[in-house]
C-alpha cells in the first residue's frame, strides 16, 4: 500500500508533465525567472550586472545555474567560501544572516542542533544537498545534519529560503537551506589552500576541475585539525569528494557524485569543581558523550562523580558516505531534474577511564545511517494565458532507518549489572515519506505576481518491536503568495503556507519505548499556519532596505523531555506561536567600501505543556533570544583586497536545567548576551594575465575575547586567529 502511494505521487507529477500547456519559447513566452528579476531587496536588475556585495550570486559554466529560483531570498557564493574562518564548515557562513543563530558546543566538532532558522533547528528545517534531502535519521545522538561533513572544498553556493517556502519543499517549518556543490569546468582550474591558527588549528585542501569533450569533472580533498577549547574536545576531519558530469544530446546532463568524510572527535569531559578530577587548566564545562544511546556509567552525574566514569582520551570515529546520481535537462520547453541518493554512516566509540587514560572501559560500534536513500523528480514549464505562468511540479520519496549496536567490549565494573550496555539489532527501514506538489508563478504584467501551490505528503512509520505503534498520515497543504511592484525599485510580498513537520525517528521510537504517561494522545505530526510579509526597496543599485514580518501558529508541537525513565518522554503539546521581524540594510559607499546590517526580533509562546515542570517558569521557548543584530563594514575591489569587519550581537537567552520530571525540580540558567567582533581579509599577493593567483587569507575572530555560550554549559574560545595562502592555477 505504501509503495503504491509513492507510485501515485510519481504518476501525478508525470501527468502534469503531459498537460497541454502553451509551450513557451524564448521569443513568445519568456520564463519570468529568466526575465529581469527582483533580488532579495526587490529591485530589478539584468542578469550578470553587478549585485550588492552582501549578496554574491555565483554563475557556473552551465546555463542551469545562471539564475536563482524566484523564491530564494539569499545566495551565499564562492567568495564567502574562500574567506578563512575557524571552523571551515558551511553552517559558520550563516551566523551573520538575519533569522539565523548558532547553537554550538565548540567552533568545530560534532554537535546536534547546531543551527536554527527562525527558532527551528535542523529537525524542523530542510537541509538540502544539490536539491535533495540531507536530513538524516537523527538516531544515536540526534545528528540530523552533520555539518562537519560539509566543509568548503567543493561547495559552490548556498541558497536560503526562510519560513513559508513554496509547495516544492515539504516537512519543514523553519525554512530551506540548499547547499550546491561545484561542477567541472571546460577550463582547467586547481586551487590549493593551507592555513594555521590558534588552538593548534590547521587545514589543507585541494580542489581540481576540468573537462574533456562532453565529460567534466571535479575532485576535492581536505584535512582539518584542531585541539579545540574544552577538555578533550579535539577534532580531526578528512573530506574527499568528486563529481562527474556528462553533457548528452537533447540538452541532457548526467551527473554522478560522491562524498566521504572521516571524523575523529574527542568526547568533551565533565570539568566542574564538584568533580574530584576537575582540571583547573581547562575551561569549566559540562560533558558530551557525542553519540548515543547514553552510557550509564556508575560514577557519572551530579553527586556521583568518581573513578568509575569515562574521561580523557575518549573519542569516536565517524565515517559518512554520500552517493548521488542525477539526470537533468534545461531547454526552451521544459526543464527537469531526476535525482537519487544514498546516505551511509558508521561510528566507532571508545571510552577510557577517568583516572587512567590508557584503560579502555567500553568500545561500541553503531550504524546511525543504514542504506538510507531517496529520490526526487522536479519539472518546470512555461506557459501563456492571462499572463505568463511558470509551473513547477514533481514528486519525491525518502526512506529512513538505522542499523544495530555492537558492544565490542564493556568493563562490567563501570556499569551496574542490569544497565550493562548490550547489542541490539537494527530495525531496517522505519519511516517512509512520499510527497508530490504543483505550483504556479503567474506573472500579471509588470506590477504583480500571483503564486499558488498545493502539496501532498504521506508519512508512514512502523517499528519492528511488538509494542511499536504504526503511524500513517496523509496531508494536503496549500500555498499562496502575492507580489507587488508598486513603485520603481520596490516590492511587497505576502505569503501563506500550511505546513506539516512529521515525527523524527527518535521521537517516534521513544514515544512507545519511553515513559508512558496516562491519557496521552496519539503521536501526530506538527501542523503550522505560516504567514510571511516582506517589503523592500533598492535605489539605483547603491543602497537597499528590506523588512520582513512573520507569524507561525504551530499545533501539536512535539516535545522531548529527558529525565523520565527509562530515558525521556515524547508528546504533542497544544500550541506554539512564533512571531518575528527581520530588517536588513546595505549601502555601497565610494571607493569600493560598503556597509550592511540586519536585525531580528522574535517572541514565542507555548500552551498545553503539562509534563515539563519548567513550563511553570515560562510560557516561552526560553532557548530563543528575542533580539539579534549584525553589522558589517568592508572593502572589496575586483581581483584585489576583500576585507570585512563584522559585529554580531545575540540577546540574553535561557536554558532549562535540573529535573523537569518533578514539581519545582526545574530552574532556568541565563546565557549572557553575545558580543562578537570578527575581521576577515583576503589579498592577492601575485596575479598574472591567465587568472592564476597567490592569495593571502586571514581571519581574526572574537576580537573582544568573550567566552560566550551558544549552548548552556559549553563556553566558546576567546580570540581566535587563522592565516594562510591559497594558490589558484
Amino acid at each position: 500500500m505504501d509503495s503504491q502511494n509513492g507510485i501515485v505521487c510519481t504518476a501525478l507529477a508525470l501527468l502534469f508533465a503531459a498537460l497541454p500547456l502553451t509551450a513557451g519559447d524564448a521569443s513568445s513566452t519568456p520564463d519570468p525567472a529568466q526575465e529581469p528579476v527582483k533580488k532579495e531587496t526587490g529591485v530589478e536588475t539584468e542578469r550578470g550586472s553587478e549585485t550588492p556585495v552582501h549578496e554574491v550570486v555565483i554563475t557556473a559554466k552551465r546555463e542551469a545555474r545562471d539564475d536563482k529560483p524566484y523564491y530564494v531570498q539569499r545566495v551565499i557564493g564562492a567568495d564567502d567560501f574562500a574567506r578563512e574562518n575557524s571552523s571551515l564548515t558551511a553552517d559558520a557562513l550563516l551566523k551573520n544572516e538575519a533569522g539565523f543563530e548558532l547553537s554550538r558546543k565548540g567552533v568545530s566538532g560534532a554537535d546536534s542542533s547546531r543551527l536554527r532558522v527562525r527558532g527551528f533547528d535542523e529537525s524542523r528545517s530542510l537541509i538540502l544537498l544539490n536539491g535533495r534531502n540531507l536530513n538524516g535519521a537523527g538516531v544515536m545522538g540526534g545528528y540530523y545534519v552533520d555539518w562537519g561533513a560539509l566543509s568548503r572544498e567543493d561547495l559552490e553556493r548556498i541558497d536560503v529560503i526562510r519560513g513559508a517556502g513554496p509547495a516544492k519543499y515539504g516537512n519543514t517549518l523553519g525554512g530551506v537551506i540548499n547547499i550546491e556543490t561545484a561542477e567541472g569546468t571546460k577550463e582547467r582550474k586547481t586551487i590549493f589552500r593551507g592555513s594555521a591558527g590558534l588552538l593548534d588549528t590547521w587545514d589543507v585542501s585541494l580542489a581540481h576541475r576540468w573537462g574533456i569533450g562532453p565529460l567534466r569533472y571535479t575532485v576535492s580533498a581536505g584535512h582539518y585539525e584542531t585541539d579545540g577549547y574544552l577538555r578533550n574536545n579535539y577534532t580531526k576531519r578528512t573530506n574527499v569528494g568528486g563529481r562527474l558530469t556528462f553533457d548528452l544530446p537533447l540538452d541532457l546532463q548526467f551527473d554522478i557524485g560522491g562524498r566521504y568524510t572521516f571524523n575523529k572527535v574527542g568526547a568533551i569531559v565533565y570539568n566542574r569543581p564538584d568533580s574530584p578530577y576537575y582540571n583547573r587548566d581547562k575551561p569549566t564545562s559540562l560533558e558530551s558523550q557525542l553519540g548515543g544511546p547514553n552510557l550509564p556509567f556508575l560514577d557519572h552525574g551530579v553527586g556521583k562523580w568518581g573513578p568509575l566514569d569515562w574521561g580523557n582520551g575518549s573519542y569516536w570515529e565517524d565515517e559518512r558516505g554520500q552517493f548521488d546520481v542525477m539526470l537533468s535537462r534545461k531547454s526552451k520547453t521544459i526543464d527537469f531534474k531526476l535525482q537519487a541518493y544514498l546516505n551511509e554512516q558508521d561510528r566507532n566509540e571508545f571510552f577510557y577511564a577517568i583516572d587512567d587514560p590508557d584503560r579502555l572501559v567500553l568500545r561500541r560500534d553503531t550504524r546511525p545511517e543504514k542504506d538510507n536513500f531517496g529520490w526526487r523528480a522536479d519539472f518546470k514549464q512555461v506557459a501563456a494565458g492571462g499572463g505568463t505562468h511558470t509551473i513547477e511540479y514533481g514528486a519525491e520519496g525518502h526512506y529512513l532507518g538505522y542499523g544495530g549496536i555492537d558492544v565490542r567490549f564493556a568493563d562490567p565494573a563501570y556499569f551496574s549489572g542490569r544497565r550493562l550496555p548490550v547489542d541490539t539489532e537494527g530495525p531496517g527501514k522505519v519511516a517512509i515519506r512520499h510527497g508530490g506538489y504543483v505550483q504556479d508563478l503567474w506573472r500579471l504584467g509588470d506590477l504583480a505576481d500571483l503564486e499558488l501551490g498545493v502539496r501532498f505528503d504521506r508519512y508512514v512509520a512502523s517499528g519492528p518491536e511488538a509494542n511499536a505503534v504504526k503511524i500513517v498520515e496523509d496531508k494536503w497543504n496549500p500555498f499562496a503568495g502575492f507580489r507587488l511592484r508598486p513603485w520603481e525599485g520596490g516590492q511587497i510580498n505576502f505569503r501563506y503556507r500550511r505546513a506539516n513537520r512529521f515525527p523524527t525517528l527518535p521521537e517516534y521510537y521513544w514515544w512507545y519505548n519511553g515513559y508512558q504517561p496516562p491519557d496521552r494522545k496519539s503521536l501526530c505530526s506538527e501542523q503550522a499556519d505560516q504567514f510571511d510579509m516582506e517589503v523592500g526597496h533598492e535605489e539605483a543599485g547603491r543602497w537597499s532596505i528590506l523588512a520582513r514580518a512573520y507569524h507561525y501558529d504551530v499545533r501539536d508541537y512535539i516535545r522531548t523531555v529527558f529525565g523520565y525513565r527509562p530515558s525521556r518522554v515524547i508528546y504533542n503539546i497544544d500550541q506554539v506561536k512564533l512571531t518575528g521581524v527581520e530588517a536588513e540594510f546595505q549601502y555601497l559607499l565610494p571607493y569600493h567600501f560598503f556597509v550592511w546590517s540586519n536585525y531580528t526580533w522574535q517572541i514565542s509562546r507555548k500552551r498545553g505543556d503539562m509534563l515539563d515542570s519548567s513550563a511553570r517558569l515560562s510560557d516561552e521557548l526560553v532557548e530563543l533570544p528575542r533580539h539579534k543584530a549584525n553589522l558589517g563594514f568592508g572593502y572589496r575591489e575586483k581581483n584585489g583586497l576583500d576585507a570585512r569587519l563584522t559585529f554580531r550581537y545575540v540577546d540574553v537567552c535561557q536554558a532549562v536545567t535540573g529535573n523537569p520530571t518533578i514539581p519545582g525540580g526545574s530552574r532556568l540558567e541565563t546565557l549572557d548576551p553575545i558580543h562578537e567582533l570578527d575581521l576577515h581579509a583576503t589579498y592577492p599577493v601575485w596575479r598574472d594575465s591567465k587568472d592564476r593567483e597567490l592569495r593571502f587569507n586571514c581571519a581574526l575572530e572574537n576580537l573582544l575575547n568573550q567566552h560566550y555560550q551558544e549552548e548552556y554549559g559549553y563556553p566558546m574560545p576567546g580570540f581566535r586567529a587563522m592565516a594562510g595562502f591559497s594558490f589558484k592555477f
